[in-house]
């Protein structure tokens, strides 16, 4: 173990000092926000007695060599192979986008780098593939040499590729990232009507950390905060008097009565929650859930659907929960509320037509 840190410390300082990768060829994701994009890479499964002993050494090198390119920042691999060990989980080979999701959040990585070494006619083929963790995206790199080429000069052509490939398609990686301004923006024109109502909501979402109550929910407020931010009306402060319907299916859901004025039009109610996923050195990584329903008080119909999952990165466990459940909530508002607001609509334009008739 020793002599293998020794080869990394040695490799890393090489790198580091006799090569030039693409500096300032950071991906607009780092660039807008100053967060590299996290790369964990497992080792490589490997085919033939000839390259029996190269996985974890490829594994090594690449892990090395992305670690000098700018925007990205690999996950420790001594971190990695501990954590995976310990819930008895595969360190190598191809794994599936689905078991992928699962091993980047446990470590707290955005791109999970798998792959495989071969030997045909004797010349060495390496295929690595990057997998998304958020959006299941998968892009494959090859790099082939032969036998009697240093391994480490493949390696390198692959983790430069590689490296181009992600910093060029980062935003592609990882959940959209917007600003409030975005997303009030966004909001705006989706819902846009000259001369149009918009409905009045009702908001009451759980949200829990690791088994415990949140205080200051923070995916409630993102919500209340932009549906206001677009003029939507937003109640609260008063018991609303909801139909059997709705009592029924809120405690089916096992959800408490939301605390609303009664003049809403639409409730949305919802679950959120958050939990430890992983540490890189003193940076705590967290994932949270969200999932809402939008349910039109006076037909009892659900008009909306949203869930997503957001994995958030900070110093404080809770700090990262909370902001990562504020981020789900932005992104899950501005995909959902555009069809809430549509639905509602359709909904008293054939109630108005049926009472015309």
């Amino acid at each position: 173990m020793k002599a293998r840190m020794m080869v990394i410390a040695v490799l890393t300082l090489v790198v580091a000092s006799g090569t030039t990768y693409a500096a300032g060829q950071e991906s607009k994701r780092a660039k807008k926000t100053g967060v590299p994009l996290t790369v964990a890479v497992l080792d490589f499964e490997t085919k033939g007695k000839t390259v029996a002993d190269l996985g974890e050494k490829i594994g090594d090198l690449l892990t090395v060599f992305l670690s000098t390119q700018e925007g990205l920042q690999p996950v420790e691999r001594d971190r990695l192979k501990t954590v995976l060990q310990e819930l008895e989980l595969g360190v190598s080979g191809i794994v599936s986008p689905d078991k992928a999701t699962r091993i980047g959040g446990l470590v707290g990585a955005q791109v999970l780098v798998t792959g495989r070494a071969f030997v045909i006619n004797e010349k060495l083929y390496v295929v690595a593939r990057a997998i998304s963790v958020e959006t299941s995206r998968v892009n494959a790199t090859l790099a082939t040499g032969a036998l009697s080429e240093d391994l480490d000069a493949i390696v390198k052509t692959l983790s430069g590729e590689m490296a181009t490939w992600l910093r060029k398609n980062a935003d592609k990686m990882v959940a959209e990232i917007r600003t409030p301004q975005d997303k009030v923006k966004a909001l705006r024109k989706a819902i846009a009507g000259k001369g149009k109502r918009l409905p009045a909501v009702a908001v009451k979402i759980i949200e829990t950390h690791r088994g415990g109550v949140t205080v200051d929910p923070a995916a409630e407020t993102e919500l209340i905060y932009l549906l206001r931010k677009v003029g939507i009306p937003v109640f609260s402060g008063k018991e609303l008097k909801l139909s059997d319907w709705a009592k029924d299916y809120l405690l089916h859901a096992k959800m408490p009565l939301p605390v609303a004025a009664a003049k809403a039009d639409v409730i949305i109610v919802g679950e959120g929650f958050s939990e430890y996923a992983g540490r890189r050195g003193g940076l705590i990584s967290v994932k949270a859930r969200l999932e809402l329903k939008a349910i039109d008080r006076k037909t009892g119909k659900v008009i909306g659907i949203g869930r997503t999952t957001v994995t958030h990165v900070d110093l404080a466990e809770q700090i990262a929960g909370k902001t990562a459940l504020q981020m789900a909530s932005g992104q899950v508002a501005v995909e959902m509320l555009p069809d809430v607001v549509k639905e509602w609509r359709a909904l008293r334009t054939r109630e108005a037509r049926k009472e015309k008739d």
